[in-house]
C-alpha cells in the first residue's frame, strides 16, 4: 500500500497512509501530518510503497536496510521510534542524512542505476545500486571516509544524469556524473569538488536530467535563492521587455542558462553571495513549485510555505531573498545586522501529499526584493 516515510530532526522515524498524511494548506493550523507532541520536527519526507526497501544512510558513511513497512505505524501526531532501535548496531554519535527507497523495479531492472554519493570534503562516489540491495538492519559501509570527511548526502543515479555540488560558501560545481568512474561499495569515491576558500564544505548535492528542474539554496541567516538548473548552453540575455542586451561594442549579449557546467573536481562558479559570518546550510532540489517547505530555526521556530513563494532569481551573485526573520531589533524597533538565531534545516514536501483548498500559507514571512 502506498505510505509515507517521515524522520525527524531528532532521528525518529515512522510511517503512515498516504490519505492519513495528506496536508491542508491553511494558514495557521500548524503542521499537520509532521509535527509531534514535543515538537520533533521533519528533516525529510519520503512516498513510497509498504514492500519498498529503504537504504539508510549515515554522516559515519554506514548504510542500514529495512522494509519499509518494518518502521512504526503512527497517528499524524505521533513520534514514532528512534532510529536506533529500528537498526542494529546504530551509534549514538550517528546521524541519518538519507533515507532512499528502492522499489523492486529498480532492484530487478538496476542495469544503469547507480547511488552517488557527496561528502563534506568533496568527493564523489559512484557506485551501483546492486552492491546494496541487501544490506539490511545490521548496517555495513556505504563509503570510506578519511580524516575529518563525513556523508553529506546519497541519491540515486542514472547513467546520464548531471551532479551539481553547493558548496557553504556558495560556489557550485556541476558535471556530469559519470566522469566520476564507478567504484566499489567500500571505495572512497573521486574529487567531485575542489573549494576556493580555507574551510568551506560541501553544503548539498542535486542529481538529475531535467534542465527545467530548480536548485533552492538556504542560509543560516534565512536567506534563500531559486534557481533554476538550466541546461547550461549559452542564449541570449535579454531586458525586461524581451529585447537582447547588448555590450559596449554594440555587439549582442548571452548568458548561461541556469548553472555553468563545469569539470568534475572544478572549485566551480559563485552560485550565492553569502555573507562573512553566513553560509548555506541545506540545499533542496525542487521538481514542482507545489511543493511545500519546512524551515526550521535553532530555536525551534518553523514556517510553511510554498516552494512558488520563493522568488527565482536569474543573477548568479545574488543574495536571494529572506525566507525567514532572524534578525534582532535594535531600541527603535528596527532590523539589524545581529542575530538571534540560525536555520538548522529543510525539509521538503511533494507536491503529490498535498491536499489544496485554495488558500494562502505564510505570505508575509516571505521577502518580496531580492537582496
Amino acid at each position: 500500500k502506498p505510505i509515507v516515510i517521515s524522520l525527524s530532526q531528532e532521528n525518529y522515524l515512522r510511517h503512515a497512509p498516504i490519505e492519513a498524511f495528506r496536508l491542508q494548506n491553511r494558514a495557521g493550523t500548524g503542521l499537520k501530518g509532521v509535527t509531534t507532541k514535543d515538537e520533533d520536527v521533519p528533516q525529510s519526507v519520503h512516498a513510497c510503497f509498504s514492500k519498498d526497501r529503504l537504504l539508510i544512510f549515515t554522516d559515519q558513511g554506514r548504510v542500514y536496510g529495512l522494509r519499509a513497512w518494518e518502521t512504526p505505524e503512527t497517528s499524524r501526531q505521533a513520534k514514532g521510534r528512534h532510529v536506533k532501535n529500528l537498526l542494529e548496531g546504530f551509534r549514538d554519535e550517528e546521524n541519518v542524512v538519507a533515507i532512499l527507497p528502492i522499489n523492486r523495479e529498480m532492484l530487478e531492472n538496476h542495469e544503469g542505476i547507480y547511488l552517488m554519493f557527496a561528502t563534506k570534503n568533496g568527493r564523489a562516489k559512484r557506485t551501483a545500486l546492486s552492491q546494496y540491495a541487501k544490506i539490511n538492519r545490521n548496517g555495513k559501509y556505504a563509503i570510506k571516509l578519511v580524516d575529518d570527511d563525513a556523508l553529506v548526502a546519497v541519491r540515486t543515479f542514472r547513467t546520464g544524469d548531471e551532479v551539481v555540488f553547493i558548496s557553504a560558501k556558495g560556489r557550485a560545481c556541476r558535471f556530469y556524473g559519470d566522469e566520476a568512474r564507478a567504484q566499489g561499495r567500500v571505495s572512497q569515491g573521486v574529487k567531485g569538488m575542489s573549494f576556493k576558500v580555507e574551510g568551506d564544505r560541501v553544503a548539498g548535492m542535486i542529481v538529475t536530467d531535467n534542465p527545467d528542474t530548480y536548485i533552492l539554496t538556504v542560509s543560516r541567516h534565512g536567506m534563500g535563492k531559486r534557481t533554476k538548473m538550466g541546461t547550461a548552453n549559452k542564449i541570449p540575455d535579454l531586458d525586461s521587455e524581451g529585447v537582447q542586451k547588448v555590450d559596449k561594442f554594440n555587439e549582442p549579449k548571452m548568458k548561461t542558462d541556469g548553472y555553468r557546467r563545469t569539470k568534475r573536481g572544478a572549485k566551480g562558479v559563485k552560485t550565492m553571495l553569502i555573507d562573512e559570518e553566513d553560509e548555506i546550510v541545506t540545499v533542496r532540489h525542487i521538481p514542482d513549485l507545489d511543493d511545500q517547505l519546512f524551515l526550521l530555526a535553532e530555536s525551534g521556530m518553523m514556517i510553511r510555505i510554498r516552494a512558488s513563494q520563493t522568488k527565482e532569481t536569474t543573477g548568479r551573485v545574488t543574495r536571494g531573498t529572506r525566507l525567514m526573520e532572524l534578525r534582532e531589533r535594535d531600541k527603535d524597533g528596527k532590523r539589524g545586522n545581529k542575530y538571534s538565531d540560525k536555520i538548522i534545516g529543510v525539509a521538503r514536501l511533494p507536491a503529490e501529499l498535498l491536499e489544496d483548498e485554495g488558500e494562502e500559507i505564510l505570505d508575509d514571512v516571505i521577502g518580496s526584493e531580492e537582496e
